[in-house]
Order: structure tokens, then C-alpha cells, then sequence
């Protein structure tokens, strides 16, 4: 009698708990292109940051008539330094994201079955 009801239980309770498992999957799929969306948002600013950190520089050593080449090393240097400093942090990151999307995979195959 034991067996049958535990048979039972699993025959009735799987679905459920694979159709919360299926709904706690689009939510964590809603997070994770909240996710992406940062990281893509960090690459453009990263991209104007360096652009205008560029034509910064230019247009100093230009006025300057180059007289300010060590303050530009100086701050070309910083720059370059808070750079490495977001890539290796978008590195962390962009490993979390794919991380997460292969547990996200394993739990889709699931639900899909």
C-alpha cells in the first residue's frame, strides 16, 4: 500500500514541480537578458570611455603644442590601467553569465521533456 501511494505522489507531484521548475526557468531567463544587457551596455561605454579618453589626450599634446607629453603619459597610463581593471572585471562577469546559462540549459532540457 506504501509503494502505490508513493507511486501516486510522484505521478501527481512531478508535474508540478516540473512546471515551477519551468516557471523558475523564465524568470532566471528574464535575469540573465537583464544580465546581458549590463555587460553589452559596459562594452559601449567602455568603448566611448576609450574614444574620448583618446581624443582627450590628443587635444592636449595638440594645445600644448606637445609640452604636456608627461601629464598626458601620466594620465594615458591611469586610463589605461582603470581599462585592464573593467575588462578583467567583465572577464568575472561574462564567465558568471555563461555559468548560469548552462544551468539554465540543463533546466530548459528538463522542461522540455
Amino acid at each position: 500500500m506504501n509503494k502505490i501511494l508513493i507511486n501516486l505522489m510522484i505521478v501527481v507531484l512531478f508535474p508540478v514541480l516540473a512546471q515551477a521548475k519551468c516557471e523558475q526557468l523564465i524568470e532566471q531567463l528574464k535575469q540573465m537578458k537583464k544580465a546581458q544587457l549590463s555587460v553589452h551596455q559596459s562594452l559601449i561605454a567602455n568603448h566611448d570611455l576609450i574614444a574620448q579618453s583618446l581624443e582627450s589626450y590628443s587635444e592636449a599634446l595638440r594645445d600644448s603644442s606637445g609640452r604636456a607629453y608627461k601629464a598626458v603619459e601620466t594620465n594615458m597610463s591611469k586610463a589605461a590601467q582603470s581599462l585592464k581593471e573593467r575588462g578583467e572585471k567583465g572577464q568575472d562577469v561574462a564567465l558568471k553569465l555563461s555559468q548560469q546559462t548552462d544551468e539554465l540549459i540543463k533546466i530548459a532540457a528538463n522542461c522540455v521533456k
